[in-house]
């Protein structure tokens, strides 16, 4: 029989199948298109119980997401592409992980008389510790040749008293050199390797990476958690005594000069109603990126702004609330209070997942492979179940659409195709 008889009863019935496919297809491609293709991938949490009130932020290198939890104890898990515990260690500070995937954290060793900063290797064996008598380790940076850079806080009874020495490490924790400070100095490391350190004693000084100093220049706008491109340090300013409050980024000079602060309003009646609330991240492109509250007015909401290395608004994303934004490659992803977000270097929405992001301690970390990776709320509130969120690339959705729709559309073409080569 060359052809297929059917009658119209048939017919129909198959056109019904043929369209619910066909509609079946296109819900499924249309909800992956407004996702960007971004789904849930796995959840990460020690659960509520014993866990009440947990902080967990995420760092990711080298495939391996690093999630330090903070409660009654500390502990950094290092966690797979699954979402699986690779391994885990108590600590008792905030880590830094290198791109490479080397943890650096305080920890007090077995026989050990004071805390030591201690170096995990990616598989989470101790490479090296470098003790000390008392204090904590407070803010560290790795440059890539692997010198790390660290405040070490000191207690009252160490050899220099009360204050902060500014420690320079070698990649194998070899004491390089340390300059004393009373207080905690901000700083930059340029990508010359000079040190810039903003001194309390006014003083914006360069030390070279071995602990010399290159020069000495009066600071004229302090800094603190600043980012560095072209020879231009950026630092968010929330008060100035001397101009009046701010709330604004600046940028100031290797000579210590304010250069421009945007917006550059002086806020004379009550600072704490705008608020910087993320330190600035800077883009391949040279572009600075910063949030700031304002609660000026009836509606409260956050903007995240874009600034051209000019000072000039580049464009301004707005919601009730924001969070600290990360950048990777073309896009900048932030928690909000509408969900975790992720726009493209112009300010467009690329796409949203939301419901369950702690706007606040969000701090989200990307992936090489755009993975995202988000502090959440299982529960009703922080204090109930918090955890950590994988949100990347999932096409399976799509896929198994394909797999099943396919087959159907095309027997139904085929049925059709035939019963009208019957008719004819």
């Amino acid at each position: 029989m060359d052809s297929l008889r059917i009658n119209k009863k048939g017919i129909d019935s198959i056109r019904i199948i043929l369209a619910i496919a066909l509609v079946s297809l296109l819900a499924v491609s249309a909800f992956e298109v407004m996702n960007n293709g971004h789904e849930v991938k796995w959840t990460f949490t020690l659960g509520p119980s014993g866990h009440t009130g947990d902080y967990y932020s995420t760092q990711v290198a080298n495939g391996t997401a690093y999630v330090y939890v903070f409660g009654s104890t500390q502990t950094v898990y290092a966690l797979g592409p699954d979402g699986m515990t690779k391994w885990s260690i108590g600590v008792e500070s905030y880590p830094v992980v290198s791109p490479n995937g080397t943890v650096y954290v305080q920890k007090k060793l077995a026989g050990g008389e004071g805390p030591s900063l201690c170096a995990y290797a990616p598989n989470g064996r101790l490479a090296w510790s470098y003790e000390v008598a008392n204090g904590t380790f407070e803010q560290t940076t790795i440059t890539p040749d692997g010198t790390v850079y660290t405040d070490h806080h000191l207690y009252p009874g160490g050899f220099t008293g009360y204050g902060f020495e500014f420690t320079a490490l070698s990649s194998q924790g070899h004491l390089l050199w340390k300059q004393w400070s009373p207080y905690a100095p901000p700083y930059v490391v340029t990508d010359n390797g000079t040190i810039l350190l903003a001194n309390f004693d006014g003083n914006l000084t360069a030390y070279s990476p071995n602990g010399s100093v290159l020069w000495m220049k009066p600071l004229h706008q302090f800094f603190n958690s600043p980012v560095m491109d072209n020879g231009i340090i950026y630092t968010v300013d929330n008060l100035d005594a001397i101009d009046g409050e701010y709330a604004d980024l600046c940028a100031i000079d290797l000579n210590g000069s304010l250069l421009w602060r945007y917006p550059g309003t002086a806020v004379n009646s009550n600072a704490g109603l705008i608020q910087c609330t993320s330190n600035p991240i800077i883009d391949s492109n040279g572009i600075i990126y910063f949030v700031r509250y304002n609660r000026t007015g009836a509606n409260p909401y956050s903007s995240l702004f874009a600034i051209n290395p000019n000072g000039t608004l580049r464009w301004e994303y707005r919601d009730s609330e924001i969070g600290t934004p990360a950048i990777h490659g073309d896009m900048v992803v932030f928690g909000s209070s509408s969900g975790l977000t992720e726009l493209d270097l112009n300010g467009h929405v690329l796409w949203k997942v939301g419901g369950i992001f702690d706007v606040s301690y969000a701090h989200p970390a990307i992936g090489s492979d755009g993975t995202v990776y988000a502090t959440i709320i299982t529960g009703a509130n922080l204090l109930n179940d918090p955890g950590v969120v994988a949100v990347g690339e999932n096409p399976i959705v799509l896929e198994i659409g394909a797999l099943f729709s396919l087959p159907i559309i095309a027997t139904c073409l085929a049925i059709l195709w035939k019963a009208k080569k019957g008719k004819d």
